[in-house]
């Protein structure tokens, strides 16, 4: 059996860490900060929508992408857990 990730796969992995570390990384103390504050705690962090419209333009659509045989099954398994995270 073939246990080594596919191009598209290794590709997708090295745009979410890069996405990741430009985006998320630097606003992981505000974040926690804001879920730490009781009085946040049925909110939704103020900057997640911000966050999407980023990941969207940086990240391929799945719908996209499957349309267009761009995915892989164990690609979109991946892609489909790093849209998970931004829910």
């Amino acid at each position: 059996m073939n246990f080594e990730y596919s191009e598209k796969s290794l590709e997708l992995q090295q745009r979410l860490s890069a996405f990741i570390e430009e985006h998320i990384v630097p606003i992981e103390k505000e974040y926690i900060a804001f879920q730490s504050d009781t009085n946040n705690m049925w909110q939704r962090f103020p900057k997640i929508e911000m966050l999407k419209k980023k990941a969207k333009g940086k990240m391929p659509l799945k719908s996209y992408a499957l349309l267009h045989g761009e995915l892989s099954e164990e690609d979109e398994k991946i892609f489909l857990n790093w849209v998970q995270t931004l829910r």
